[in-house]
């Protein structure tokens, strides 16, 4: 068996949602919000508030579609405009990887280059002693 719920009258829970109000200045509480400031579970606020529940969700509704204040940038707007800027500085990175990739390629080319070079100018006579020599060319 279920307790009893000691349940506020409707003027109690308007009150209620007008401190809550108050409190939060981003947008209007959730019913849920208010169920729990009063003590009681979602389903028991809409069951005996049907009429100031949807009121509440409307409004919570209103508040999450209007659109901001024209001089306040959207947070959406901001996180596009970073997630924009990490692509640019990623493609660049990549640029800058894929060029010193090459240059450390092109370096180990002109180094056996010029170790061979080397090696005819002094006549250095290689003697072949064993597996380390058969791995150079």
């Amino acid at each position: 068996m279920t307790r009893k719920i000691d349940r506020p009258a409707p003027a109690q829970v308007r009150k209620a949602l007008a401190e809550l109000t108050a409190k939060t200045t981003d947008r209007p509480p959730s019913v849920v919000t208010l169920a729990r400031h009063l003590g009681l579970t979602n389903t028991t606020f809409w069951r005996y508030y049907p009429d100031i529940a949807r009121d509440v969700a409307a409004a919570r509704r209103a508040a999450n579609t209007s659109t901001p204040h024209p001089t306040e940038p959207r947070q959406q707007d901001q996180l596009q405009a970073h997630n924009a800027e990490l692509r640019r500085a990623v493609q660049e990175l990549t640029a800058q990887l894929d060029v010193a990739s090459a240059n450390i390629q092109r370096l180990s080319i002109d180094n056996h280059q010029l170790r061979q070079e080397l090696e005819t100018a002094t006549m250095v006579t290689r003697i072949h002693t064993g597996r380390r020599d058969n791995l150079r060319p």
